[in-house]
């Protein structure tokens, strides 16, 4: 994968984790002495009565509480997953344009060592002087 195609990935996945608050520790609701359930003996409760104040939204303050976690909850969850399918997304779409990238052509053996000699004789005067030693005061010829 080219660099730009990589920093502009990690770039789009920082972003979308930045995004994305983390999901607050749930906390089960702890019932004190006043809402604890009442003992109910067995066709004492009108359950459809019970079932319409339900639907009507007649609820109880814990299982009210109890509703907004889980909906808080959820919604954290949905945006966590959306961010991950967008992570995902612009890693495969980074990946295809790699693969979609032309590849540059490779050099032959041949055309390999005639760089070697080129380089080899644009070097060999410089190497020689070195290791001839240094140049006696006043015989030497500076070039």
């Amino acid at each position: 994968m080219p660099p730009r195609h990589a920093i502009a990935a990690a770039t789009l996945v920082a972003t979308a984790v930045a995004f994305v608050q983390p999901a607050a520790p749930r906390r089960a609701i702890t019932l004190r002495q006043a809402d604890e359930l009442p003992e109910v003996s067995p066709g004492e409760v009108d359950w459809d009565e019970e079932f319409k104040r339900l639907k009507r939204g007649e609820t109880g303050k814990a299982a009210k509480l109890n509703e907004v976690g889980l909906e808080v909850e959820r919604t954290g969850r949905v945006a966590k997953r959306k961010a991950t399918d967008a992570a995902r997304s612009v890693q495969r779409g980074a990946a295809r344009a790699a693969n979609s990238m032309p590849r540059a052509p490779s050099l032959s053996k041949d055309a390999v060592f005639w760089f070697a000699v080129i380089a080899a004789l644009a070097f060999l005067p410089t190497l020689i002087s070195v290791l001839s030693g240094p140049v006696q005061a006043g015989g030497g010829v500076y070039v």
